[in-house]
């Protein structure tokens, strides 16, 4: 018998945030995370904003690691706390982790790239940008971090990344596979080359500014960080009396393999998942009381989701508080799905639902309640949050109170 799964501690490292309380009171003041880049000189580049992390202090001996271990650390720290459990205590054979990257150390490789051009590097080199590179390094270093000898595990699925890793990690307590699991996502992808490859794919907002469904848009800016959640079945939190933030009742996989960068509007990809998770549980549409949106500030991209949304929510969609947290933190890419999650489990525990910002002109058609600018006070029993990407990777997770 498959057990109920729960949230029962959470961990952001984020743009507008470097912990779980810091990244609360930055979602209910719609406060921005963009600003100039500081991680390297832009004088002589052409993109000039992101939405970087900000005076963050690497933990536990990961200082010469790449950004993203260090953010999933950080994350994976407050969430272990936040559960109030010691893992010494727990069988680590019991233990399981989920940590997501979707491109894994690009930081480190820009670094080593520019340092070492076509030469050789040093056995030691080579070593030291093993151990930071490969996206898996983060489960592997968490797994030593906290003596886990259970599964580690990475998925690499684009912007979808964070949101597979939580539904997988939910999946293994559900089956018994493990009694607790970290699972969440991480990237750091702030780097000259990775700026400029969403640029050349017009992704990038020229005008630097995030701005998702408003007839204005015209891309995204970057963000980073990472986000983690402890999971365990309802059984386990309650015997050991732990916060409940929200029960995950539902999820689904799903892709759209057309294009590399665009979706089939005839085939209703997004649509088909999220109707999957609901029928696997008999909910429905009507049934929800917020949606985290994808909203990547993209025209295409923000208008296939729309039309997706309301070709399923059909006369419900109008009625549902709907928003991306993306107008503030930024495109954090794979950890984009993770944080979102754990904005809507914000939601479910404690009644209010995060706004969109820079949401001045709503593009025409677009008439869905996207809680523009400023946060709203709202009981939520039940919410949805999803992820696209770019490869047609799609997830969904409904959480309840």
């Amino acid at each position: 018998m498959l057990k109920t799964v729960v949230v029962s501690g959470m961990g952001v490292v984020s743009p507008i945030g470097n912990n779980l309380s810091e990244f609360r009171e930055a979602l209910r003041a719609g406060k921005s995370g963009e600003g100039q880049i500081q991680r390297f000189d832009t004088s002589s580049f052409p993109i000039k904003k992101a939405c970087e992390v900000k005076n963050f202090k690497p933990g536990w001996r990961t200082s010469l690691l790449d950004p993203f271990i260090q953010y999933s650390f950080a994350a994976a720290e407050e969430a272990v706390q936040d559960a109030g459990i010691n893992l010494k205590e727990v069988d680590p054979y019991r233990i399981g982790i989920v940590m997501g990257s979707s491109k894994g150390g690009m930081v480190t490789f820009e670094q080593v790239k520019e340092k070492y051009g076509d030469t050789l590097p040093s056995a030691l080199h080579t070593a030291a940008f093993y151990a930071s590179f490969p996206p898996h390094m983060g489960a592997q270093w968490l797994a030593k971090r906290h003596k886990v000898k259970g599964p580690a595990k990475c998925f690499t699925a684009a912007c979808s990344t964070g949101t597979y890793s939580i539904i997988d990690g939910a999946q293994m307590v559900a089956d018994g596979e493990v009694d607790y699991c970290m699972a969440g996502s991480s990237d750091a992808s702030i780097t000259k080359m990775m700026l400029a490859a969403y640029r050349n794919m017009k992704a990038h907002s020229k005008n630097e500014k995030m701005r998702p469904y408003d007839v204005d848009r015209d891309g995204f800016l970057i963000g980073e960080g990472s986000g983690m959640v402890f999971l365990e079945s309802e059984e386990s939190a309650k015997a050991r009396g732990a916060k409940i933030y929200a029960k995950i009742i539902a999820s689904s996989f799903g892709g759209d393999g057309v294009s590399l960068i665009h979706y089939d509007e005839r085939a209703h990809g997004l649509s088909s998942v999220v109707d999957r998770a609901f029928k696997s549980k008999g909910l429905k549409p009507s049934d929800m009381d917020y949606v985290s949106m994808h909203g990547t500030s993209t025209v295409a991209g923000d208008r296939y989701e729309v039309n997706e949304i309301k070709h399923l929510f059909k006369s419900s969609a109008e009625q549902i508080p709907m928003s991306s947290i993306k107008s503030m933190t930024g495109h954090m890419l794979g950890a984009g799905g993770s944080v979102e999650f754990i904005a809507s489990c914000l939601s479910i525990s404690e009644g209010w639902v995060p706004p969109t910002i820079h949401l001045d002109n709503v593009e025409e058609g677009f008439d869905l309640d996207f809680v523009p600018n400023q946060m709203r006070e709202k009981k939520v029993g039940m919410a949805l949050s999803f992820s696209l990407a770019f490869g047609g990777q799609m997830g969904a997770i409904v959480v309840s109170k």
